[in-house]
């Protein structure tokens, strides 16, 4: 129940500053805990794109079973990657 609610806060949030990284990725937590793991990737994924230095979410432990939010370009930088997809969406 406590996580129905903060999802109808966080909705609000991501509503009323869709450019908010913090606010997907609370959305994204609340969207997780609810089990919707599906919606919970997209919005962890778009607020990795919109925070890219955030350490608060980058390093997340929430976000690590989704892969690394890292896009193919850092990937390709990378020769010793390990081969798994990341999460980039590619450009916008």
């Amino acid at each position: 129940r406590q996580f129905e609610e903060a999802k109808k806060y966080f909705v609000q949030a991501v509503a009323a500053a869709p450019q908010s990284g913090p606010a997907h990725y609370n959305y994204a937590l609340a969207l997780n805990a609810l089990g919707d793991t599906e919606q919970a990737r997209q919005q962890f994924l778009e607020a990795a794109n919109l925070a890219p230095g955030d350490k608060v979410i980058w390093d997340s432990p929430a976000l690590h079973p989704f892969g690394s939010p890292a896009g193919p370009k850092e990937r390709k930088e990378h020769p010793m990657a390990t081969g798994r997809p990341g999460m980039g969406s590619g450009p916008r």
